[in-house]
Order: structure tokens, then sequence, then C-alpha cells
């Protein structure tokens, strides 16, 4: 998880991403408890489109952003 330069909690797939439902379940929770007690909203991408959010590097010079996680799905 990461906070985008607007101040949005950018949540990222879980690894593996073969894991079992259950464990991605608990990420989620986590996610959105997180969210709600740091007061930020969730990004959600818009259908069809790419990613919108940017998130700035503080702590190292690059990072890899494999795209944000859709927390309504089960995947």
């Amino acid at each position: 998880i990461a906070i985008s330069d607007d101040e949005r909690l950018v949540c990222f797939p879980v690894y593996p991403v073969a894991c079992a439902a259950s464990v991605k379940a608990r990420f989620r929770e986590y996610d959105l408890a997180f969210a709600q007690v740091l007061a930020l909203p969730i990004y959600q991408a818009e259908e069809g489109c790419e990613d919108s959010y940017q998130v700035s590097c503080v702590l190292a010079s690059d990072w890899w952003d494999d795209g944000s996680w859709d927390l309504n799905t089960s995947d």
C-alpha cells in the first residue's frame, strides 16, 4: 500500500497472486481499516481507464508499480 500524492490510499495486489482467498480477504480488511484510521479515501481505478495516481519515491530512488488492486473483487 502507498499514499498517493493527492492523499488517497493506493492498495496493491497481494503476492503471490495465487495465495488463498482467505489471505487476500485479510489484506483487504486491513487495507480498509487502515484507510479508515488514516481518514483517507481508497484509490479506485475507473472502469476501462489506466491507473491515475502518482506515488512519490521517498525511501528509494525507484519502485516497481504493479498497478492498483481492486478491493471490490475476490482476485
